[in-house]
């Protein structure tokens, strides 16, 4: 489960591949895009808004972070992690699972999983230890600090409180991968290698998009321990307040 992301920079000159210049300059639409949205937020959790690059215009936009959907007992779910495997699939949380991934099934994201895929980009997203009883938080972000793609799908509904069409997204989830094995916490967003975030986007192959729910170890990653403040509802800084990212161990890598 992801808690929280963060998007405050997103500076995405280090990771453009000289060799693929068609690539580089829709990436670099792409980052314009999203500078004209000036992103400035360390803690953006449960309903926040956040920028999102949706599949049909690759024109990022903002979105809120999870939706409410109502399940057949009448109770209601707030739909913020989704697990590619299915509620039932990988309950051990294994690396080594390969299928099936019952996400192509789910009731509140299979008419999304194929037309309507974000990247959900940001700087770091936060864990914690699956053992509800630590409750320290790790901060987690790749070594050069450039943007960490996470998968995720989109809808657009009207807002329950004002009737306005907005959108909202979801962060599809896998299994551990070796860095958020090491703090403790058995999942993990999926994650785009940045060379592969259009192909991601515009692939409708359910195999294809199958090999990008494995755990991503070939992306190097770290993570440290930060304030649990970060995680809070209420917290007593502002949400760019960098002291939010503060290292309170080693890092670990």
């Amino acid at each position: 489960m992801c808690i929280g992301i963060a998007q405050y920079k997103l500076d995405y000159g280090k990771s453009f591949r000289e060799t693929d210049l068609d690539r580089i300059q829709q990436l670099k639409d792409v980052e314009a895009a999203i500078s004209l949205l000036k992103p400035n937020n360390l803690r953006i959790n449960l309903w926040k808004q956040a920028v999102i690059i949706p599949q049909e215009t690759l024109k990022p936009r903002k979105a809120q972070f999870a939706w409410v959907e109502k399940k057949k007992s009448g109770d209601t779910w707030p739909v913020f992690n989704v697990r590619v495997e299915g509620g039932w699939n990988n309950k051990e949380n294994s690396d080594q699972y390969k299928g099936p991934y019952q996400v192509f099934s789910n009731p509140y994201v299979k008419d999304l999983i194929f037309g309507q895929k974000c990247i959900i980009p940001c700087d770091f997203f936060i864990e914690q230890p699956s053992d509800k009883k630590i409750k320290k938080k790790f901060l987690i972000e790749k070594p050069n600090q450039t943007p960490i793609q996470l998968a995720g799908v989109y809808k657009e509904m009207p807002d329950p409180k004002t009737g306005e069409i907005k959108s909202f997204f979801t962060i599809l989830t896998t299994a551990f991968n070796g860095i958020t094995k090491k703090v403790g916490h058995l999942r993990s967003p999926v994650i785009i290698p940045d060379e592969c975030i259009l192909d991601y986007l515009n692939s409708g192959n359910k195999a294809k998009l199958e090999s990008y729910f494995r755990p991503m170890n070939e992306i190097q990653l770290q993570a440290f321990e930060v304030d649990s403040m970060i995680a809070k509802i209420k917290c007593p800084l502002e949400d760019n307040d960098l002291r939010l990212r503060k290292p309170l161990s080693e890092i670990i890598s």
